[in-house]
């Protein structure tokens, strides 16, 4: 029998990683076909992975992604481990392919325990990773921060995200070899054609559309303001006042986001040690030494803060009752459907994952008791949320606000993962 092969691809994250996921993830039955098995379900597999492999604190805090406390996010920790065992080894002949940027935030720990989980079942381990330009990247990194994380403007230009290759690498390097991680450059060929032909893939898979599109820079300031009042994770939940909807439609015209001239002149020999560890590991120079923007962060807020303030303020609450409209639809629908058990129950979880508004989530609630529902705890967990976000009381836990995938490099860089620049 032919040796099996894991590839796994790592990111970095703002390297094309969703492209070669929606890539991949389309392209299911002809990789079949040609003896590749690409995991089921979410085309990124970062959930999967990070519950399954993660140090068990971490895995149990981010099953409340899921609404799952307690015996509920042990059980579906198991439950997600034995899927991923039983899916893997039913696919006994086949070479696998893992993908998911949240692979670059493993700690030691955890790449060992995924490592030691794939080399009982292949012969052979291949991670592959792209780095990009430092100054590219955390101009990227920024604006990512600001959609998905909850970050503001001015905490990322006080200390913004770096690419710390050598915490995300060097783990999988001493796992794995050197020789099993290979480096790649982004930028320097169209990454879904370039993976395709690291994996051995017969005929190179179709790109699909280019998608995480850079934003403009009021649109990030709009974000940023909306995040300082309602940011889209509390307590390792989708924020439950929040819209679901805002980040695809703040899409405002103005000129391309870039980082401030000063927060680059603070970090420039940070920046330079990520080039030079860069350029020692691929064994080349490739990246230029970086250009200061022109704009200083002065501009950023002089002329259109308080403008971008009030459209802000009027833009959530558009969206939020665009949003609750739907949900009670949805919710209406279902209380007419019951006598079709499986549409109704779809649609009531659409309502609850949609309402923002405690009245209709009471609504949506009493309507999984009326349908049995065995999940129907996750319905009043988001009530509580509510609640104590709107109207905390004594004895209540504080509130910790805070993306659940984003890793700490705690014993390596200090607060938030950061790290600080050199006084």
């Amino acid at each position: 029998m032919p040796p099996r092969t894991a590839f796994i691809h790592i990111g970095l994250p703002k390297t094309g990683t969703t492209a070669v996921q929606a890539a991949f993830s389309n392209a299911r039955d002809a990789l079949c076909a040609e003896g590749f098995h690409y995991l089921s379900g979410d085309r990124n597999h970062g959930e999967r992975l990070c519950l399954a492999f993660w140090d068990k604190p971490d895995a149990l805090r981010l099953a409340g992604l899921r609404w799952k406390d307690g015996e509920a996010a042990e059980a579906h920790r198991t439950d997600v481990q034995s899927a991923l065992a039983n899916e893997i080894d039913q696919a006994e002949h086949a070479n696998l392919i893992l993908s998911a940027e949240d692979l670059s935030t493993f700690r030691v720990s955890e790449v060992k325990r995924l490592g030691r989980f794939l080399e009982r079942r292949f012969d052979r381990v291949h991670v592959v990773t792209y780095l990009r330009d430092p100054l590219e990247w955390i101009t990227s990194a920024a604006q990512q921060a600001v959609k998905w994380s909850g970050d503001l403007l001015e905490d990322l230009f006080d200390r913004p995200r770096l690419p710390e290759f050598a915490e995300r690498i060097e783990p999988w390097q001493r796992m794995f070899g050197e020789d099993a991680v290979l480096l790649r450059v982004y930028g320097e060929r169209e990454v879904v054609t370039d993976i395709s032909e690291i994996v051995g893939l017969s005929a190179s898979l179709t790109p699909g559309p280019r998608l995480n599109e850079a934003l403009s820079h009021r649109s990030v300031i709009a974000l940023s303001q909306v995040n300082s009042v309602r940011p889209p994770f509390v307590d390792a939940r989708h924020n439950p006042f929040r819209s679901f909807s805002l980040v695809r439609d703040c899409r405002l015209p103005g000129d391309r986001f870039t980082l401030p001239r000063e927060t680059v002149e603070a970090y420039a020999v940070l920046l330079e040690e990520e080039r030079a560890w860069a350029h020692q590991n691929l064994g080349r120079a490739v990246f230029a030494a970086p250009v200061l923007p022109d704009i200083g962060r002065d501009r950023w807020f002089a002329d259109e803060r308080e403008e971008m303030e009030t459209f802000t303020t009027q833009f959530m609450e558009t969206s939020r009752a665009a949003q609750n409209e739907r949900a009670m639809r949805m919710y209406l629908t279902a209380c007419e459907q019951r006598d079709d058990p499986t549409r109704a129950a779809a649609l009531l979880d659409q309502a609850w994952l949609l309402t923002t508004d405690r009245w209709t989530l009471d609504r949506i609630a009493r309507e999984a008791v009326k349908q049995d529902r065995g999940d129907r705890e996750k319905f009043f967990a988001k009530g509580r949320l509510m609640r104590r976000i709107e109207a905390p009381e004594t004895g209540d836990q504080p509130l910790v606000i805070g993306n659940p995938f984003d890793r700490p490099w705690q014993q390596l860089t200090g607060k938030g993962g950061r790290i600080q620049p050199a006084a």
